[in-house]
């Protein structure tokens, strides 16, 4: 029992409860304090807009209150052909502007171990965030292959992949084995802790704008709960493709110049820009234990959501307050003590007013006499980075702190007035301001990020106020210093050292007052070390900048070199050897004096006042007789020691005289105090413990490796004095054992010396510890310079173990980066008004005004084999399938949808193909709902009359939610079949005597079974099935199918069918197994000329992969082909009467409001309202209820869609209020009546609408 226990036995039941009560407030305080406790920044890294590659370029935009907001660079899209300054036009923006990075297509694959077709299928934006985590760990001075292994955790803000969406996955022929790991979201986590090892937690997070400060937030709780105990957080966004552009556009939530002018009244929408930052994150405690560069910390943070605001994307102004508040809770902050705010600040003329009046009204409350809070948003810098804003807004910050400066706010000409309304002051810098502690020398800031999905982040940030300068230290009276130090750059290709010496180069002249021994213990311990190196040694910043510029490149150092420990004898000693480094290297000094320590028992002086005399005259004396063997050996045995601790482990010992002790002892054959009785000779080779070497040791009797049994005894060390050592014999065997690198240890070179006298350097590279001629650390340090040049792995932080160091922000490796992208013609972002498209029956997708999706083709003949082998009278009649295809193609194309079926597919007209000549075809998607999209397909059968369309096929797609369950047919017995027809008559009959000619590839059906009524089919592979490898659909084996309704009937076939009408076609996919068809017809009351049934496509397994319901085939009438085929069309269809539906299909047209007045107007104008509803809502207007609340029936967004509608035909402006909240129909249409104009109604000239003014306020 131990005496704890003991006392407390002894106290009384009320003493022990006031004991475990402490005990147990204890532990709560310690639970608390670590789910409270701040988080260090140690470390940033950026990409943004305007060239702000690191964090110091970044601050230098912001400092100079640099507006980085460009035109769209070509390389990303046609900025003219999806340019129209009216909102409303279909597949346009009305913004030409953003904040772009350059050269997002480049990456340095060969860096970070991947292969270019590998990193050519990879979302940019998973490159981006491999550099920018890399350069983040640099940043902090920490060598990224430390952490392998480690508990360190990756928090990703990221949204959209438009690499993936538009640029690859738009084609099915184009995905490849890398598709799905290069743009899945959550391998944008994944990836990065593989590539570092790390295995902590990994996430992404996607809440629209916020993502980025959540997944701070999320990093913070991790770092808490100890999940990990290092982590890397940020965001990142790139504008690969228009889409999401013209998305915004159709919200109507975008600045026209694409500028942010946040809180100023010209306020008209966001400006969307591009970039990637992250920050590295450690726990406060382990940041200051770890002497790790605080850039900042982060106290306390905070998230939640809108709920049931006044519309999906509408902001909350309680819920931004209750944020914030959280947020200073558990950051355990006042809220007076935050003098600056990083706004989310995007723009808008209503969404930054309440933005304000939530911050003020939780930092300042009434307190009209507190001091002005400091709002500012870099947003008016680099536009709006969306899933990346959060970060960009947290590592402004982060650099303001340390400068101590606000930068200047950018777009700001006049206060928006409703700001100018919440009556607390507040100062929006829009110059480069001071920014002064207002608490116990600290700063307190706020940092704030929303989303449109409405979820709203907060984080408090402080100052560390033992952030170290990277300015020039005073170093303390008595501290250790080495009067030289040694710099270390590398990088994994030529170039990239050339580049990054280039970089220090640049670096060492604009820093001059930056402490050397720092600059070269971060560039040391803090990067990883490649196999393109060099080394240089200085005394000063200046000495190393010119040693750098005056340096070559050398050789790769591929192979790690083999060392061996050359320990010399007598001769080599003399006063004051090694003197320099005993006083200013700890471990060289601690093993010197532990020498003295074992030894002084048995002599009357110690051993460091003989070896470093204090009286200067005897500093040229040769050391005492007696002391010498004793001194050599602590000598080397103190050298053999640093050269450990710098992580330099012999491969090989060889020793001479009192060097073999010394190289015994290195190889643990016995233990110092042994090795220094036995050279005073206070103790017998036979009294000592022997164990055998645990490295190689060469004997200097033999000149061989010794073995285990023959160094081990005490027999060798009783001879060992009485036989010279055979030089070269041993560094031969040396050479012959591999090994190329001899580490002299000794006070003087005199193996180096010998091994000129004899010709043996050519067997590797000589290297002393020390020179009698020369400074200890001038020869130890360019000893190891050539160590790393030539391989060596050093231990940095053994290195600088015993010395003060401070980790800076140093220059970070250059990429050498190449283009990676895929080059297809379907690519969006550099699409034009025809955009190509490769799929063989789509040539390009025409972009028109109109809400449809057009699609354009251009057929010959040969172009489609199939339709080739398909002649009817000798006309190439256009498949089916053809149409199927093609509809499928264009769906995938512009909808991206992989699960669908047909419905209601009609075939109008045969398409006759020509024998010579051009047949343009064009298909015209509509869409029906979120779930079902009409088609129809067109032709021209001239190219001299560009009217005369006629109208083919039309048909309905359906998306599918859920996969198809899978349903397999009843056991079929082709017993029960009784008439066998081979292929070969069926073919045969239908060429002789039904006009029909089919060729191989409408050839498939193998055998025939039926019965009345039913019929199975077997169908053969295609003749050359790699001829529809870059199709979607199995054209022959559909086409096959269906030829099998026909068999149903009894009796030999009387003519030929050509299918009219599918009520529904399912295909679920090729299974790669032997296919079969069943078809069952059904009874067709209504038209005996019609052929009406099922049929089903399934494997040999019975697995139903197709299915077509109510399929009707009509005999062929020739008459009626001939004249198609004389372009004679059936149903001529100009696009006036194609079915492409206007803007709108109100009953109720804007003249009919004009032309009412007084009672009639608002009965006409609420009918008229019902009818715009329901178009926006595609339901029946007798569906709608006027006296419902609008908010119940539609959200913010359709809302916005209606206004715009309303707004043009009645010529008025409407705020968004009147469509949210509790308005009904008669509420609006009396709204709107107060605001119609008598003066404007006859006028036809449409609405000058300002697009800045009124716009929905969406926060993104």
């Amino acid at each position: 029992m131990n005496t704890t226990s003991q006392n407390t036995e002894e106290l009384s039941p009320l003493q022990r409860a006031f004991v475990t009560i402490k005990e147990l407030r204890s532990r709560l305080d310690a639970v608390e304090t670590a789910t409270t406790e701040p988080i260090a920044i140690i470390g940033t890294g950026c990409r943004f807009p305007g060239g702000a590659n690191d964090p110091e370029s970044f601050w230098e935009i912001l400092r100079d209150g640099v507006d980085t907001i460009q035109e769209v660079p070509s390389n990303r899209w046609n900025v003219d052909a999806y340019y129209d300054p009216t909102p409303e036009t279909p597949g346009k923006t009305y913004t030409r502007n953003g904040g772009f990075l350059s050269k997002i297509d480049e990456f340095d694959a060969e860096f970070f171990g991947l292969h270019p077709r590998e990193v050519t299928s990879m979302d940019p934006q998973q490159r981006l965030l491999l550099e920018v985590s890399w350069e983040t760990l640099e940043n902090a001075g920490i060598a990224p292959e430390k952490l392998t292994g480690s508990k360190s955790g990756v928090f990703l803000g990221i949204s959209v992949n438009e690499y993936g969406q538009q640029a690859l996955f738009n084609s099915p022929t184009d995905i490849d084995v890398y598709a799905a790991t290069g743009n899945a979201l959550s391998v944008a986590a994944g990836r990065l802790s593989y590539s570092l090892g790390w295995q902590g937690p990994a996430m992404v997070v996607e809440t629209a704008c916020s993502s980025s400060l959540l997944a701070v937030h999320l990093a913070c709780q991790s770092l808490r709960a100890k999940e990990c105990n290092l982590a890397v957080a940020g965001g990142v966004y790139l504008m690969v493709s228009p889409q999401t552009t013209i998305a915004m556009s159709k919200l109507q939530a975008l600045s026209p110049d694409g500028r942010c002018k946040t809180f100023d009244a010209a306020a008209d929408g966001y400006g969307r820009g591009e970039g990637c930052g992250m920050v590295l994150l450690k726990r406060l405690s382990d940041a200051i234990n770890d002497e790790d560069n605080i850039l900042a910390v982060i106290r306390g943070s905070a998230v939640n959501q809108d709920g049931r605001s006044s519309g999906l994307t509408v902001p909350n102004a309680k819920a931004q307050q209750e944020v914030i508040r959280t947020a200073l809770e558990n950051a355990r902050v006042e809220p007076g003590d935050i003098s600056y705010v990083e706004a989310h600040g995007t723009g808008t003329s209503l969404g930054d007013p309440l933005e304000v009046k939530a911050l003020t009204e939780v930092l300042r409350g009434k307190n009209i006499e507190a001091p002005a809070l400091m709002l500012g948003s870099v947003k008016t810098n680099i536009g709006h980075l969306e899933a990346g804003a959060g970060i960009a807004s947290l590592i402004k910050v982060v650099l303001a702190m340390q400068h101590g400066e606000i930068p200047p706010h950018l777009n700001l000409t006049q206060l928006n007035p409703h700001i100018s309304e919440v009556g607390i002051a507040i100062n929006i810098p829009t110059e480069l301001t001071p920014w002064l502690p207002t608490k116990d020398g600290k700063l307190f800031a706020g940092v704030s990020s929303f989303a449109f999905s409405g979820t709203n982040s907060h984080l408090i940030l402080e100052s560390f106020d033992q952030v170290k300068s990277q300015k020039s230290k005073v170093k303390n009276e008595g501290e250790l210093e080495r009067p030289l130090h040694l710099l270390t750059v590398s990088g994994k290709t030529e170039t990239a050292l050339k580049e990054l010496k280039n970089r220090y180069q640049k670096y060492l002249e604009a820093h001059p007052e930056v402490e050397l021994a720092d600059i070269c213990f971060t560039s040391n311990t803090g990067r990883s070390h490649f196999s393109y190196r060099l080394a240089v040694v200085g005394e000063s910043s200046a000495e190393i900048l010119q040693q750098l510029v005056n340096i070559e490149i050398p050789a790769e150092s591929t192979v790690k070199p083999k060392i061996a420990f050359l320990f010399s004898g007598v001769d080599s000693q003399y006063i004051n050897m090694g003197r320099q480094l005993f006083d200013t290297q700890p471990i060289f000094r601690k093993t010197l004096e532990r020498c003295d320590e074992i030894i002084q028992p048995y002599f009357k002086e110690s051993l460091l006042q003989i070896l470093y005399p204090e009286v200067e005259e005897v500093t040229s004396k040769d050391l005492d007789e007696t002391y010498s063997k004793i001194a050599l050996f602590s000598i080397e045995y103190a050298l053999a020691e640093l050269w450990k601790s710098w992580g330099i482990e012999p491969d090989v010992v060889m020793g001479e005289d009192v060097g073999e002790y010394v190289a015994a002892c290195v190889a643990g054959v016995f233990s110092l105090e042994d090795a220094l009785k036995l050279i005073a000779k206070q103790q017998m080779p036979s009294e000592i413990n022997y164990s055998p070497p645990s490295i190689g040791f060469i004997s200097h009797m033999t000149g061989k490796l010794a073995t285990r049994g023959e160094i081990a005894t005490p027999d060798y060390w009783q001879q060992e004095t009485q036989n010279q050592i055979n030089f070269s014999a041993n560094i031969e065997t040396l050479s012959a054992d591999g090994q190329n690198l001899f580490l002299e240890i000794s006070p003087n070179p005199i193996f180096i010396n010998m091994a000129k006298q004899q010709s043996l350097e050519n067997l590797g590279t000589w290297l002393p510890s020390l020179e009698k001629t020369q400074s200890d650390w001038q020869v130890l340090l360019s000893s190891l310079a050539k160590l790393y040049r030539l391989g060596a792995d050093i231990d940095w932080s053994g290195f600088d173990r015993d010395y003060q160091r401070q980790r800076l922000q140093l220059p970070t490796y250059p990429f050498q980066r190449q283009r990676y992208w895929i080059n297809k013609t379907q690519n969006h972002s550099t699409t034009t008004l025809g955009a190509k498209i490769s799929h063989p029956l789509l040539d390009k997708r025409l972009y028109s005004p109109l809400a449809e999706i057009q699609f354009e083709s251009q057929f010959t003949l040969d172009r489609l084999p199939l339709v080739n082998d398909h002649r009817i009278d000798g006309m190439p009649v256009m498949n089916l399938v053809i149409y199927l295809e093609m509809v499928v193609a264009a769906v995938q194309e512009a909808f991206g949808k992989l699960s669908y079926h047909f419905e209601d597919i009609s075939i109008s007209q045969a398409l006759i193909m020509p024998e010579n000549g051009l047949r343009t075809v064009q298909i015209i998607l509509s869409s029906q709902s979120e779930d079902q999209v009409s088609f129809k397909i067109f032709s021209l059968p001239t190219e001299t009359d560009l009217t005369n369309w006629v109208l083919n096929a039309s048909g309905k797609v359906c998306f599918d939610s859920k996969t198809p369950v899978e349903t397999k047919l009843s056991t079929i017995t082709l017993e029960n079949y009784p008439e066998k027809i081979p292929s070969s008559e069926f073919y045969s009959t239908m060429m002789e005597k039904m006009g029909v000619k089919l060729g191989k590839s409408c050839q498939l059906l193998d055998t025939v079974w039926r019965k009345d009524g039913e019929a199975i089919a077997k169908i053969q592979l295609p003749e050359n099935p790699d001829s529809y490898k870059n199709y979607l659909l199995p054209l022959g084996d559909i086409d096959a199918w269906i030829q099998t309704l026909p068999f149903c009937y009894p009796g030999e076939l009387s003519g030929m069918e050509l299918l009219v009408e599918i009520e529904k076609f399912e295909f679920y996919g090729y299974s790669g197994q032997q296919l079969w068809a069943k078809a069952k017809l059904e009874l067709n009351e209504n038209n005996e000329q019609i052929t009406q049934g099922n049929l089903w496509l399934f494997d040999d397994t019975e697995t139903v992969i197709g299915k077509i319901t109510n399929a009707k085939l009509k005999q062929i009438n020739f008459e009626t082909l001939r004249r198609a085929a004389n372009v004679a069309p059936l149903k001529k269809a100009k696009l006036s009467n194609t079915g492409i539906k206007p803007r709108h299909q109100s009953k109720i047209s804007p003249e009919q409001v004009f032309a009412t007045s007084g009672k009639e107007r608002s009965l006409v104008l609420e009918k008229y309202i019902i009818e715009e509803l329901a178009v926006s809502l595609q339901l029946n207007p007798s569906k709608i209820n006027s006296q419902e609340p609008l908010a119940t029936m539609i959200d913010s967004l359709m809302a916005s869609e209606l206004r715009s509608r309303i707004e043009t035909d009645l010529q008025v402006r409407l705020p968004m209020e009147d469509f949210i909240g509790e308005n009904n129909i008669a509420k609006l249409a009396s709204a709107i009546l107060e605001k119609l104009n008598l003066a404007n109604l006859t006028s036809s000239k449409p609405l000058s609408k300002d697009i800045s003014e009124d716009i929905e306020e969406i926060v993104l």
